[in-house]
């Protein structure tokens, strides 16, 4: 593993499961996509022959979650973890039997038979939507686009919780037509009521562009709440849009100041 550290579960970010808890976050090395503009470059885009990190088995993993203050259990973040399946896979049943709960944050670009297997022990997901462009996905990220549109549907339909985040990089996924398109399809597979993440863009790893226009950002915000009831934006201040409000009656049930929540 080349990280491990206690999070507030909106870090990951998960805005609908269990505010205020923390989790135990564990990674590894490497990623099967490619993304120019990746934030943990220094431990997705290297091989597992690097000499990074120190090495654990799932038992003591597990034991140190059990140990967390505020904790929920574990999520699987930092690189992709299904590049990591089979650790991943059997850190999971252990906290499972121990009645606790697992955290996949993911680029969801994988197939139906290893999904299945992470769904037996999987509680909630945030998948990384890059954008709704299949051309521009492949371009940006060197994988398929459909792939993981088909990975939230099955998670959606297995009834484990979701969460989606879009990083809005320029020249990626800052089109507005195809924004919408995203949107909508957001609401008509994985439902109106999916907690959706925005997130601002700024310069690393092979991307030098400026960071994304806080005007678009929040424009985006505008757009996307006209299809789906909880939109957020990350990346960026702005007073009350990371703030949890009733889908019905508009009050507001949780606000956060960064990562802490009331």
């Amino acid at each position: 593993l080349s990280s491990i550290h206690l999070d507030p579960v909106e870090k990951k970010p998960l805005y609908h499961y269990f505010p205020g808890k923390n989790v135990l976050s564990i990674g590894s090395l490497g990623c099967n996509m490619h993304c120019r503009c990746c934030q943990n470059w220094q431990i997705s885009q290297v091989s597992g022959d690097e000499p990074v990190g120190r090495t654990y088995t799932p038992a003591e993993i597990a034991g140190m979650a059990r140990t967390q203050r505020n904790s929920i259990g574990i999520a699987y973040t930092y690189n992709e973890p299904v590049v990591w399946m089979e650790f991943m896979l059997h850190t999971a049943r252990l906290m499972k039997e121990a009645g606790m709960k697992n955290v996949v944050v993911s680029n969801g670009y994988l197939t139906e038979a290893p999904l299945h297997d992470l769904l037996q022990y999987a509680d909630a997901f945030n998948i990384d939507l890059k954008t709704f462009s299949a051309e521009g996905h492949k371009r940006h990220t060197g994988g398929d686009l459909q792939p993981v549109l088909d990975t939230m549907a099955h998670i959606r339909r297995a009834g484990k919780h979701l969460e989606v985040t879009c990083l809005v990089v320029p020249g990626v996924s800052e089109e507005e037509d195809l924004f919408r398109e995203m949107v909508r399809w957001i609401r008509s597979a994985l439902g109106k009521d999916t907690p959706f993440h925005l997130s601002r863009y700024h310069p690393m790893f092979k991307m030098k562009e400026a960071s994304t226009d806080p005007d678009l950002m929040l424009r985006f915000h505008r757009l996307a709440s006209e299809y789906l009831s909880y939109v957020y934006v990350g990346n960026l201040i702005t007073g009350e849009l990371q703030d949890t409000r009733c889908g019905q009656c508009g009050v507001r049930v949780v606000v956060r100041r960064g990562y802490e929540t009331d």
